[in-house]
């Protein structure tokens, strides 16, 4: 897998420290936002945002598999291709309380 490349550990060893920071990571299914919510995961960032299906299931199942102590437990349902998916289910107001 591509996380077990020398260039993968190595620019997640470059980040900083995301402990205490929430990350809000859309697209995080496949390819550049799976990896970088796994990124952010190993950093110790806290939640995914995402909307609900099983492919976001599968792949928080997935991530919580490769970083054991990731912080995935406080993932919001958020279906931003409607503005009905993020003004009625308070995941805007979530994400602000905690900052």
């Amino acid at each position: 897998m591509v996380e077990d490349t020398e260039l993968y550990d190595g620019l997640v060893d470059s980040l900083p420290s995301l402990e205490g920071r929430v990350v809000a990571v859309t697209g995080c299914t496949t390819g550049t936002g799976y990896f970088y919510a796994m990124a952010a995961a190993k950093k110790g960032a806290t939640m995914m945002l995402n909307r609900e299906s099983e492919r976001v299931h599968a792949a928080t199942k997935s991530l919580r598999e490769a970083v054991p102590g990731g912080k995935f437990d406080d993932s919001i349902a958020c279906d931003l291709m409607s503005f009905a998916g993020v003004s009625g289910g308070h995941a805007c107001d979530s994400v602000c309380h905690w900052h």
